[in-house]
């Protein structure tokens, strides 16, 4: 957590204010600013709108990187703080970035510092304001709002996507039997004259939707997460608007009661707010009133009428028609073939969920009157946990020749640290190491006009740790012989990986090196699912869910791959690291035999691998880990390794010490419920 507001009064004052025609910083309250800062930055009527703090500029750099290698130029940030922008010229981006002081000096300055709010929750709301600021003051450009814990999935070249097929989806079922084999079946229907460069490519089939977000069975009250927003076309005093009016007039609202104070994640978290904003205008036809208000006025109504207020009875499915509806139906979306079709789970015709939403009786005149919303299907957005494809994570770490499942990833539920949402972005191939971007004069913009149909820009993925590459990230690497992608090990119980972990990690600490968690067999169909459990012999069989699927980047097999969560990912190395180090040289390997009677043997390969083998980029490590107690299941393997390996060498044994506590969810995993740094249950 950020100091509170009470703190905001003595941030530095921002640096001055730079011409428009520089990447700014702009201080968005200034007159003019921000039709500056979209003139000189949005391209074709479209601008992309990140967003982060200075806890999250690794991932911010990443994404500014992403969306680079598709030639998506066009990209503003909204810095949290001023100092963002300056962190941003610093690193060389070439993005504009502005900054907003309304909630330090603004009319609700007074109330946010007097509530004592953590400086987080206000951070988040800025992006709300400056949504609402698009829309009333720059009419003609669309918005992409993004989460900065994404990655864009797609691959540029001639669009060859197909007509719309009517035809029902042949599995409608949204969450499929678990030891179904998904197929990968990519779309056939060429089509010449378009030219596709992504992101843009996939959003050109939500046209008729003036909001598009996306589905999260977690968020409660509407299913809606805001971490990817589309506005396209809204109207000023429409339906889409007036929803970002209240969710601002509630904040206000509610930052003058102690009881939204006490629950600032019910009332003050932009996520938790825009659900109930959305869905008390979803249900307008049946209540006739404003619901789920901070004040609590609603609530014996809401009581009364809880069943009536289900979000279900709101959504409409791809074949249903809109509720007294002044729209006609939407088309039927399909995937672009830049998307591969993996049925059942990203089938042609994947599930979606829209809405019309139009505006109360009472509300003064607008044009359009009514603006459909659509929790988008998950081959657009996919949250690991979407629209009935809960942590279908399997399909998301293709090889390099394979088409991904979906445009965009976001890693919503990974452990609340960037170091859990950069570990998965390396692994799929997706974590730039040392972006670079380029200059160009004006922005070009991979997506010119959504309704050209003609998109220019060939994009590419230039500086990216891709799976399977060439070099190994920079560094010395360390991994367990038998425990890598190519030769992965068979699923063990808790216990011994947690041993394995702790003597892999401290010993790589120890050497100045980083490590490979040990990969895990998993390319059975049976263990393939995400949700599936992973059979260990002799023991409990471990949750699926606490992996990440790594896919071999020449058509082979699955490799498990534990999540983290808090442990730094920089200790950590991915399996295409130690693949390309593994081909570059014949690595070294030495035995660590922690068994009664190996402390010799296992003193002198810990001295190889600190001298002899010091500038090897590579070392492979075979493990005997100490015998008797209770074996595998043995809780207490951990402490009888670092014992055994203190007593052949003090340094080691320190290192492991050291390592299991700085990276305990890898050393004390149990079936005690403290297994999964997952925290989509």
């Amino acid at each position: 957590m950020l100091a509170s507001l009470s703190m905001l009064a003595s941030l530095p004052l921002p640096p001055p204010e730079m011409p428009s025609a520089t990447h700014g910083p702009y201080n968005l309250d200034t007159p003019g600013a921000l039709h500056a800062a979209v003139q000189s930055h949005s391209h074709g009527g479209e601008l992309i709108l990140l967003h982060a703090d200075r806890r999250r500029l690794r991932l911010l750099l990443n994404l500014i990187a992403e969306l680079a290698a598709w030639e998506s130029h066009h990209t503003f940030v909204l810095g949290f703080t001023a100092t963002v922008c300056a962190d941003l010229a610093q690193a060389g981006s070439a993005v504009g970035c502005g900054y907003t002081s309304y909630l330090r000096a603004g009319p609700l300055a007074a109330d946010v510092v007097k509530s004592g709010i953590s400086f987080n929750y206000v951070a988040w709301l800025q992006k709300s304001h400056l949504l609402r600021r698009f829309i009333e003051e720059e009419p003609g450009v669309n918005v992409l709002a993004l989460d900065t814990d994404m990655t864009v999935h797609t691959t540029p070249g001639p669009y060859t996507g197909p007509e719309p097929n009517h035809d029902p989806d042949s599995d409608p079922d949204p969450d499929p039997d678990p030891t179904t084999t998904p197929t990968a079946t990519p779309n056939t229907s060429p089509n010449p004259n378009q030219v596709h460069a992504e992101p843009y490519a996939a959003l050109r089939a939500f046209r008729d939707f003036t909001l598009v977000t996306t589905f999260d069975f977690k968020g409660g009250f509407a299913n809606a997460n805001i971490g990817f927003i589309y506005l396209r076309n809204a109207t000023r005093g429409g339906p889409v608007h007036r929803l970002l009016v209240e969710f601002e007039r509630r904040i206000g609202h509610a930052l003058v009661l102690p009881r939204a104070w006490r629950s600032p994640v019910a009332w003050l978290w932009d996520q938790n707010v825009f659900n109930k904003v959305l869905l008390s205008a979803m249900a307008w036809r049946i209540s006739g009133r404003e619901v789920f208000l901070p004040d609590g006025s609603d609530a014996n109504w809401t009581s009364l009428h809880r069943r009536e207020l289900r979000a279900r009875h709101f959504w409409r499915e791809p074949s249903q028609p809109a509720v007294d509806g002044t729209l006609p139906p939407p088309p039927l979306l399909t995937p672009t073939s830049a998307l591969r079709v993996a049925a059942p789970w990203y089938p042609r015709e994947a599930r979606y969920l829209w809405h019309e939403l139009t505006l109360p009786s009472w509300a003064a005149p607008s044009t359009p009157a009514a603006e459909r919303v659509i929790l988008a299907p998950s081959w657009l957005v996919s949250l690991e946990n979407g629209l009935g494809h809960k942590q279908k994570h399997v399909l998301y770490g293709a090889g390099a020749a394979a088409l991904p499942a979906a445009a965009f990833l976001h890693f919503t539920c990974v452990h609340q640290s960037e170091n859990a949402r950069t570990w998965p972005m390396r692994l799929f191939g997706h974590w730039h190491a040392k972006p670079a971007w380029p200059r160009p004069p004006t922005p070009r913009a991979a997506a010119a006009s959504l309704s050209s149909g003609a998109l220019e820009g060939s994009g590419g993925a230039a500086g990216r740790v891709a799976v399977g590459g060439d070099a190994p990230r920079a560094g010395r690497l360390l991994a367990l012989e038998g425990g890598t992608l190519e030769a992965p090990l068979p699923p063990l119980p808790w216990a011994q990986l947690n041993a394995l972990d702790a003597l892999l990690g401290g010993a790589a600490a120890l050497a100045g090196r980083t490590y490979l968690p040990p990969v895990l067999n998993c390319t059975t169909a049976r263990h393939s699912h995400p949700s599936a459990r992973i059979a260990v012999a002799g023991s409990t069989p471990l949750p699926g869910r606490c992996f990440w699927h790594v896919h071999a980047p020449r058509g082979g097999g699955v490799g498990c791959v534990y999540r983290v969560g808090s442990c730094p990912e920089a200790a950590l190395a991915t399996p295409a690291e130690v693949s390309a180090a593994a081909r570059l040289a014949e690595p070294p390997r030495l035995t660590f035999d922690l068994r009664a009677g190996g402390g010799a043997a296992l003193a002198r390969a810990a001295a190889q691998l600190l001298e002899a083998h010091r500038e090897a980029p590579l070392v492979l490590l075979s493990i005997n880990l100490p015998g008797g107690g209770g074996g595998g299941r043995d809780r207490r393997l951990v402490e009888r390794t670092r014992e055994a390996a203190s007593a052949a060498s003090p340094a080691l044994g320190a290192a492991v010490h050291r390592f299991d506590r700085r990276c305990s969810e890898l050393t004390h995993r149990t079936k005690g419920g403290a297994e999964c740094t997952n925290i989509c249950s």
